[in-house]
């Protein structure tokens, strides 16, 4: 007959074992969870002249440059130009446009003569906008001058 101490030393590591197997969710299999990247705000103002009603989509590139084909996010500007969308926190560019809604409510303001009412963009107008990445909460404007530079970058590889 074993000693009492040998046996009770025996039942507690049966039970760590049976605890640690539970504990891990029955030790098969790995079972890794995957966490979401955080959400971070993206806002800014379309402008060349406020354009009021214009819808913003966000793209993500990879680590080559190349644009994604959906945008991972898409939102209207209000009657200031303004937008303002979450998007997953990302690493690489990101790549924002402007365009007029399908419905042909899309405005842009008279800034030269504000008392004029406002004109409907060309259903073929286009802005964008890009930045390094979006690990916190960012402002990204599109207009005249970020859009040259998406445009130069692009003919620049």
């Amino acid at each position: 007959m074993s000693p009492p101490f040998v046996r009770s030393n025996a039942l507690i590591v049966s039970l760590c074992s049976a605890i640690s197997l539970v504990a891990c969710g029955g030790g098969g299999g790995g079972g890794t969870s995957v966490t979401p990247p955080p959400m971070v705000t993206l806002n800014g103002v379309a402008a060349k002249g406020l354009i009021k009603n214009g819808v913003v989509r966000i793209y993500t590139t990879d680590s080559i440059g190349n644009i994604s084909e959906q945008p991972i996010a898409t939102t209207k500007t209000d009657g200031n130009g303004a937008y303002s969308l979450s998007i997953p926190a990302q690493t690489s560019a990101v790549l924002a446009t402007v365009t007029p809604a399908l419905d042909n409510t899309t405005k842009v303001a008279n800034d030269l003569k504000p008392s004029e009412a406002d004109s409907l963009l060309p259903a073929d107008f286009k802005m964008s906008a890009v930045i390094g990445g979006a690990a916190a909460n960012t402002t990204m404007s599109i207009n005249p001058y970020s859009d040259l530079a998406m445009k130069s970058a692009i003919q620049g590889g």
